[in-house]
Formats: C-alpha cells, structure tokens, sequence
C-alpha cells in the first residue's frame, strides 16, 4: 500500500504540474497566498484551455486519495512524526 498511495500522489501532482502548461491567456495569475485571486476548482474550468481543467481536476483528486488512503492505511506514523 505505501507504493501505491506514493504513486498515487506523484501522478496526481504531475497532472496538476502538468495543467499549469493549459492555462489560457486570459486567467487571472496562479494564487500563491494572496487571497484576491483564490478560487474553488468548480470555477477555473474558463481558466484552462483543451485538456487542461480535466488534468488539474483529476490530478486534485487522484492526489486527495492518495493521501487518505495513506493516513487510513499507514497512519501518522507513516509520515515520520
């Protein structure tokens, strides 16, 4: 289960990597910690241009379970704490 979960959240972070390279002209910057521009996954689809939404909002997911499946699975203790 840890290569699996491990696997899971490499892929899901280079699809979200991946997306950054299918953002459209016109979107707003990347929000970093600057509040003005944070916004919901369900509403960046006109941010992105052909396959670029569906990569960041599998890659989102992919990842997300990755991780739960870790902590379910593994525990804390498998981060290192």
């Amino acid at each position: 289960m840890n290569l699996t979960t491990a696997l899971m959240m490499i892929i899901g972070f280079g699809m979200v990597f991946a997306s950054i390279f299918y953002r459209s002209p016109d979107a707003p910057p990347i929000a970093s910690f600057y509040p003005k521009h944070w916004t919901p996954i369900w509403k960046q689809q006109s941010h992105f241009r052909g396959p670029g939404y569906q990569l960041m909002r599998w890659g989102f997911h992919i990842a997300s379970l990755g991780i739960i499946l870790r902590f379910i699975f593994m525990g804390w203790d498998s981060w290192g704490h």
